[in-house]
């Protein structure tokens, strides 16, 4: 039977101050806040640049044992690399990752557009 989690790309979003968050609540508690509502969200910041080992460490420690971040690849290794002579890159990206532990779920792929299929 598959499972099927339901979550947002990010959860850091001024907007939803008010809205999802309460206006009170510091963003130092939205994942936590975020995490007892959804069972996943996306690490969308990865793409762009990749998180400190204390980020991934807070992450983890501030979503209960249900929660999965389901995570966004570099697009140092997608769009620059793009997939070549991309394992040092990689290696650390997954060690990184990997501090997320049992909470670590799906590491998401966006490839650049003019990328073609390649049997």
């Amino acid at each position: 039977m598959p499972k099927y989690y339901i979550g947002t790309s990010g959860w850091h979003y001024e907007d939803w101050r008010g809205l999802f968050y309460p206006e009170n609540l510091p963003k130092s508690k939205w994942l936590e806040f975020y995490s007892r509502h959804f069972h996943t969200v996306e690490l969308n910041n990865s793409f762009y640049r990749l998180p400190s080992e204390k980020a991934f460490v807070n992450w983890r420690g501030a979503v209960p044992e249900y929660f999965t971040f389901a995570v966004k690849v570099s697009r140092f290794i997608t769009h620059i690399k793009r997939l070549k002579d991309a394992e040092e890159p990689l290696q650390k990206f997954l060690v990184r990752t990997d501090l997320l532990g049992d909470k670590l779920g799906p590491l998401l792929y966006q490839l650049p557009p003019n990328m073609k299929r390649n049997d």
